[in-house]
């Protein structure tokens, strides 16, 4: 299964070139071995006019997929997935953070949504921080997963005049999570 991310918008819409080749939905609800998955393409490129990343429309799918998750699979985990992280969760989505993308990509929307569901577990990997940092998971209302990322590593080198990190682009490292659930649901990463 596969997602939009911002990069796949940098050439304009391409959401019927990701339908006819791909052959999905920017937005699914999928189960998985009796288990809810639910994947949320961006809706545009912080590069172009539209800075909100999340509209209305995966707003209201997120919410709907939920709820329909959480009512179907009682006491099972039900999985997110989606590009950019939500705001101030995980590694790369704090106000700090280099890209300024989490913060104007309606994630705090996105992120309002998920508080009222403890059992979903959030994955994102836009930031391309490492796995190796304890800010790769946060668990308040809900979970959140920093899952790596397919080409660099992004490293903190310091902090540039106007408060940003600059990152190391050397470490062409390939880095994910692998994740079970046992019988009891519970979840390990």
């Amino acid at each position: 299964y596969y997602i939009m991310g911002n990069h796949d918008w940098e050439e304009g819409n391409n959401k019927d070139i990701f339908k006819s080749v791909i052959g999905q939905r920017t937005n699914q609800f999928i189960e998985i071995k009796g288990y809810p998955f639910i994947t949320v393409s961006v809706d545009g490129s912080a590069s172009d006019n539209q800075r909100y990343i999340y509209q209305s429309t995966s707003q209201n799918f997120l919410r709907s997929a939920l709820e329909k998750a959480s009512q179907e699979y009682p006491g099972k985990p039900i999985f997110v997935y989606m590009h950019v992280p939500l705001h101030n969760t995980v590694y790369g989505s704090y106000a700090i953070a280099p890209v300024t993308l989490t913060r104007s990509a309606n994630t705090e929307a996105m992120k309002n949504i998920c508080n009222s569901y403890p059992q979903a577990i959030i994955f994102s990997w836009h930031s391309h921080h490492p796995l190796g940092d304890e800010r790769c998971i946060h668990q308040e209302k809900f979970t959140a997963i920093h899952d790596g990322n397919l080409t660099f590593t992004a490293v903190e080198d310091g902090l540039l005049p106007d408060g940003q990190y600059q990152f190391s682009k050397d470490l062409n490292i390939t880095e994910c999570c692998s994740v079970t659930v046992d019988n009891k649901n519970d979840v390990t990463f």
